[in-house]
């Protein structure tokens, strides 16, 4: 007996109508029907219904003997329509059976089982009006065909015949490797049955578990709403499709929670896409859950732990690392090669990798090189740090590389384009100088191709080490040609007197005080410090070694610059001096940022006690225009002491992170920030400040009128403007340094002070 319902979305058949030695897809599928009763599927099988000689092509789908009294129910996946006077069974190619029938005609449908088939089913109309019911009734013809499908040699069972099907799970059919041999097939479909619950075709077959629930505890007891993201109309269909597929899987159920969280689309690397949840919001208010990890360390020291690290691991270990290191993998250097070096760096590290390659072979290393990052260059650009790894590269290999044409491989495309600059910093200008000598083109590569070098800069061998400046001469000068600060010395007339007392023995206070203060030492006066003697530079000449320390090596900072000049020289009023020079460094006023914390304070508008002296305005909008064409809301309100109590809490929390800005007058010259200007060139090398230009008036609360300087005008357009105080930094002017009279602290005259 079989029964006709076009409520119903699929075919579906008794098990024991079905031959159970046909083979079938193993298919969980949940089916919903009158009630919102619920039964569950066995499997699925495509097969061919024949209607009166029309043939159908239909899935059927296998359920429990107890899930329906009729051995089939033939639904809608059939196309099957109806009218009050006639069924219509429609073809894949279109064409229809029409099956005219009267209201008390029976169906009689033969099947393979030799069973009948009594079609009856509610019309349209009955669906609303359930009062109605019409029953049709006619004498057909019904087969059903099981349909088996051949196998081909790239299709393999867990069973040892052929697969009937290409869609069996529980007897697996996969496509494999035609060059297998029946033994290897033979293995693969044993490990193919022995993990037979491992595989899954589709979500029905994921299974799952209510042993176990998980419970999510939250910070807020406030449900976590979020609005659906809006998704293209493509995209719409496939979340309907999945989530209905897991629907019917029984992985979600319908819910009325309070909580939700919007669905997004991810491609997948494959093609396609997948349905995955926004929790970011849920996931920022949940609990976490610390457990303890078990110590890796205790893991091992276990004795019955299988893993040990002992001589023979040792072994091999330090035999991966010697294949690194010798033929084929490195290879010894030929002057008539080809080379390449290729560099990379990280804050933690620079890194290089010399290579070789002849005609018809492969490419292959020479020499590695890899050292740590100074504290200094870990505060270098990502830019500096690539430039630093090509300069420290290239002093490696030099004897390898001077005087050939080679190419430097880098993934920091900016690199390229370094040697070309007109506008360059200080620094990259001293290396690039250091690279004049060499013969080398530029190229580069993105990141994913240099992972073997990139490797080197994030585990360097060698430690950090300070970089040798091109045309750094000072410390040349008073090594090598140390006679030139002797000759200072003896034209500046406080050293030479002091030279002529250290010559002979002190009879005064004073003199013994310049024996116990200075020494001589080749001829040459030097100044005892705790870390040893240091040659006192004459007044004239300071400038030099300054210079020297600050420009010639990087434009240091204080601190750093004192550094290096306290290794070999000694002045009166080192710190003051050094400190002054460098404030009055040009290059230093344009490209370096204020430091410490922000000059600024929060100014409230003053308020009197006068009515409406003081109103608050805001506004809202655009609205949709109204009749009177207003498309904006403006809302006024007086200034209430209220008002007033919380803009003096919004000042003080202010000012906490801030300090004093720093106060000018009316003639000072003055340096502004720099807004950012799209002019092509990279704003990396661009100046952090313009000007000069001078206040031409105080407005209070921080604000200055600025202008051009008369005869220094920077465009032709007249500048004026209104700057306040945390976006200006002062400009150089001479200021009297006082110098002691007494011999030992000799120098006179003004300094360069900002």
């Amino acid at each position: 007996m079989a029964f006709i319902d076009l409520g119903s979305d699929v075919v579906t058949l008794r098990e024991d109508a079905h031959d159970l030695n046909t083979k079938y897809d193993r298919v969980n599928l949940r089916l919903r029907g009158f009630g919102n009763g619920e039964s569950q599927t066995i499997g699925k099988k495509h097969s061919r219904i024949i209607i009166d000689e029309a043939s159908i092509d239909v899935d059927v789908y296998i359920v429990p003997n107890e899930a329906q009294d009729e051995q089939i129910i033939i639904g809608r996946g059939m196309l099957i329509t109806k009218d009050e006077t006639k069924l219509v069974i429609e073809r894949k190619n279109d064409e229809t059976i029409n099956e005219e029938r009267e209201n008390d005609e029976t169906i009689n449908v033969e099947t393979e089982n030799e069973g009948s088939i009594n079609e009856q089913s509610k019309n349209m109309d009955s669906m609303i009006n359930e009062n109605e019911e019409t029953t049709y009734e006619k004498n057909l013809k019904v087969r059903l065909e099981l349909e088996e499908q051949e196998m081909n040699d790239e299709i393999i069972s867990n069973d040892s015949n052929e697969c009937n099907s290409r869609n069996v799970t529980n007897n697996f059919c996969y496509p494999v490797n035609k060059t297998l041999n029946d033994y290897e097939k033979q293995q693969l479909r044993g490990l193919i049955s022995r993990n037979e619950m491992c595989f899954a075709t589709g979500f029905a077959n994921i299974g799952l578990t209510s042993d176990i629930e998980m419970k999510i505890e939250l910070t807020s007891d406030t449900p976590v709403t979020s609005r659906p993201y809006r998704l293209p109309y493509r995209h719409r269909e496939i979340v309907t499709k999945t989530v209905t597929e897991l629907f019917q899987a029984g992985i979600i159920c319908e819910s009325n929670s309070s909580y939700s969280s919007p669905v997004v689309l991810v491609s997948k690397k494959t093609g396609g896409e997948r349905m995955c949840v926004d929790y970011r919001r849920l996931n920022a208010v949940t609990k976490k859950e610390y457990v303890p990890m078990t110590n890796i360390d205790e893991k091992l020291d276990q004795k019955d732990n299988d893993w040990h690290w002992e001589e023979e691991q040792e072994r091999a270990f330090q035999s991966v690392k010697d294949e690194l290191a010798k033929r084929p993998i490195l290879t010894l250097y030929d002057s008539n090669a080809d080379f390449e070096i290729h560099t990379d760096a990280s804050k933690i590290g620079l890194a290089g990798i010399l290579f070789q390659s002849k005609p018809n072979e492969v490419m292959k290393p020479v020499s590695y090189f890899s050292r740590q990052t100074s504290e200094l260059e870990q505060k270098f650009h990502s830019y500096e740090l690539e430039a630093l790894a090509v300069v420290e590269s290239l002093e490696r290999f030099r004897v390898y590389v001077l005087g050939r044409k080679f190419k430097v491989v880098t993934d920091c495309n900016s690199l390229k384009m370094m040697m070309k600059k007109k506008d360059i910093t200080p620094r990259i200008g001293r290396w690039i100088l250091k690279l004049q000598e060499y013969d080398f083109e530029v190229e580069h590569r993105i990141g994913t191709l240099m992972a073997h070098v990139d490797v080197l800069s994030r585990n360097p061998h060698e430690p950090a080490r300070e970089v040798k400046i091109a045309d750094f001469n000072v410390l040349t000068l008073h090594i090598d040609n140390s006679d030139w600060l002797l000759t200072m010395q003896l034209q500046d007339h406080k050293l030479k007197t002091i030279l002529d007392i250290l010559r002979k023995r002190p009879l005064t206070n004073e003199e013994k005080q310049i024996h116990e203060d200075y020494e001589l030492k080749d001829n040459r006066i030097c100044r005892k410090a705790k870390e040893g003697l240091r040659w006192v530079v004459p007044n004239e000449v300071r400038w030099r070694v300054i210079k020297g320390s600050h420009d010639d090596m990087g434009h240091y900072g204080l601190e750093r610059t004192l550094l290096h000049l306290q290794k070999y020289f000694w002045f009166s009023r080192m710190r003051k001096k050094v400190k002054s020079y460098i404030d009055s460094c040009i290059e230093c006023a344009y490209q370096k940022n204020k430091t410490g914390k922000l000059q600024a304070q929060l100014h409230n508008i003053e308020r009197l006690p006068i009515p409406f002296h003081t109103v608050n305005v805001d506004h809202l909008g655009p609205f949709p225009k109204s009749t009177k064409g207003n498309i904006h809301i403006l809302k006024k309100r007086e200034a209430l002491e209220k008002i007033e109590i919380t803009q003096q809490k919004q000042k003080e929390r202010f000012d906490k992170k801030c300090v004093i800005p720093r106060q000018y007058k009316e003639g000072d010259i003055v340096l502004i920030k720099r807004e950012p200007i799209a002019t092509g060139e990279s704003r990396k090398l661009q100046p952090l400040f313009k000007g000069p230009y001078v206040i031409v008036e105080t407005l209070g609360q921080d604000q200055y009128v600025l202008s051009d300087i008369e005869g220094a005008e920077r465009t032709q357009r007249p500048f004026k403007s209104v700057y306040s105080a945390d976006r200006m930094k002062p400009w150089c002017q001479l200021s009297e340094i006082e110098e002691n009279a007494t011999i030992g602290d000799d120098g006179e005259g003004s300094e360069a002070e900002c």
